[in-house]
């Protein structure tokens, strides 16, 4: 006989009501349980979700290496051409291609735009693969405590690449050599031989062993990540179960199905704030606040915000945190506007560059980290992984469209809007915040079965966080009738 299914069919295994009893009282167990305690009772498995963050710094680190070598000019020398003054520059057309279309192997050995090119396809083809593996991993072998600081550390880790990027830079450009460009790419691959030597000992994701049947696969997993034998078990239980209840839901795993039935839903969830947070402006300020810098006469050392507001994902919650994060973001990019037409004030620059390096924290106070929570933990299981390398391209799409357009569009010697395109960007962002007021669910705090049943009952985004679940109370009737068994 199956498991319990939503649609309540009858069960009468003693197995498999002991699964499910085991299972639901975990669930309710792991409601329970505070970070802290989270990270206590699972010290092995934070390490390794810190090593899946770890790794995924080779990604920050790649998307701003192919731009801070623009500015080396040795780098400008070697594959550039020569221009009035002395001075070299790299072909348009070359720069929005190293930009848009992100191995460092093949970039260290570069002797040729070509080849330079070449290696910045391939990087960012493994850099793709590596955050939709990683990503999905870490939601999965994360506990429920702590599964929105662990995933919101993605934001972190591509906020450390660029700034170590940086810090490298800063210290070699004043060589005369090839090494002051090819430093980078070393360090680059620094980054990436540590996390590949220990790729091999990493534990695989238990529910990606679960689903096809692998279950005592599963539990040496689940072992391998610090729990013991009894406390694999359970999890193992709460696995097996959330697995069978999303059956009715998704017999395939294909691409197609991320857009049938209720997935549809579940995958525009899970895409829209990656992709957002390339319409709200930050292809924008990435690429020109150096302008601003220079402009105003300040140094072009670029300021770094490195925020731990990963933590915040949780208490506040994804909805509300997306909701004031980008309505203030929306405020600060018409301001922007605003002070880009009063061309020939210093003042006006001056606030600019204050305008921006705010965006940038409170960027990574809420939509930074948030969208990779949302993504990670808002498709049903079997369809994980297809639906974050979905959001992954979509939003890398709409990044490479902005790198390509953002130069004819603020360029003096184009459309030279300059920080006027913060109106284009804060009416983006308006239209955006209208899209995630009215469909953007609370998912702070549910397991993955309970957003299974949320999304299967078609409850509404704004009744997500106060809606009590059927999973919910069969966990409380789980508890209760261990209790009842132990004192008997």
């Amino acid at each position: 006989m199956e498991m319990k299914t939503p649609e309540g069919a009858a069960q009468s295994n003693p197995e498999l009501e002991h699964i499910e009893l085991s299972g639901h009282a975990t669930q309710h167990e792991d409601h329970q349980q505070t970070r802290w305690q989270a990270v206590k009772a699972n010290p092995k498995n934070v390490l390794w979700c810190l090593y899946g963050a770890w790794a995924l710094i080779c990604i920050g680190f790649d998307y701003d290496a192919g731009i801070i070598v623009l500015g080396v000019t040795e780098f400008r020398k070697d594959f550039g051409e020569p221009i009035a003054g002395g001075d070299y520059a790299i072909n348009a057309a070359w720069q929005s291609a190293f930009s848009g279309g992100p191995s460092a192997s093949l970039q260290l050995a570069a002797t040729d735009v070509q080849m330079f090119f070449g290696g910045k396809l391939i990087n960012g083809v493994a850099l793709g693969f590596l955050l939709t593996s990683v990503l999905t991993w870490l939601s999965e072998i994360s506990p429920l405590a702590i599964r929105a600081v662990m995933t919101g550390l993605c934001n972190l880790a591509f906020c450390l690449g660029p700034f170590v990027c940086t810090c490298i830079e800063n210290s070699l450009s004043s060589r005369t050599d090839r090494w002051a460009y090819r430093g980078i790419f070393l360090a680059q691959l620094g980054f990436g031989f540590t996390a590949f030597i220990v790729a091999p000992f990493m534990p695989e994701s238990p529910w990606w062993l679960a689903q096809p049947g692998k279950v005592d696969a599963a539990k040496r997993a689940l072992q391998r990540l610090g729990h013991g034998q009894a406390s694999a078990e359970k999890h193992l239980a709460d696995i097996r179960i959330t697995q069978e209840a999303a059956k009715h839901e998704t017999e395939g795993a294909s691409y197609l199905e991320c857009f049938k039935g209720t997935n549809l839903r579940r995958t525009i969830i899970a895409m829209m704030p990656l992709s957002i947070q390339c319409l709200s402006g930050v292809p924008w300020i990435a690429s020109y606040s150096t302008y601003y810098f220079e402009l105003a006469g300040l140094s072009s050392k670029r300021a770094w915000d490195i925020s731990g507001a990963f933590i915040l994902v949780d208490r506040f919650g994804r909805r509300r945190l997306l909701l004031w994060g980008f309505g203030f973001l929306a405020a600060l990019l018409m301001v922007t506007g605003g002070l880009g037409t009063m061309t020939t004030n210093h003042g006006a620059v001056l606030g600019t560059i204050a305008l921006m390096s705010l965006y940038n924290f409170v960027f990574n106070c809420a939509l930074g980290p948030v969208a990779y929570t949302v993504a990670a933990e808002t498709p049903t299981g079997r369809l994980r992984t297809k639906t974050v390398s979905l959001a992954y391209i979509s939003s890398s799409a709409i990044s490479t469209m902005w790198l390509f357009v953002l130069p004819y569009i603020v360029n003096p010697n184009q459309g030279n809007l300059g920080a006027k395109t913060g109106f284009i960007f804060g009416a983006a962002s308006v239209v955006c915040w209208v899209y995630l007021f009215f469909y953007q669910p609370e998912t702070a705090g549910r397991n993955f079965e309970e957003s299974d049943e949320l999304f299967h009952k078609k409850v509404p985004a704004r009744q997500f966080r106060k809606f009590k679940t059927d999973v919910e109370l069969k966990g409380e009737m789980a508890v209760g009738e261990k209790l009842t068994a132990t004192a008997d």
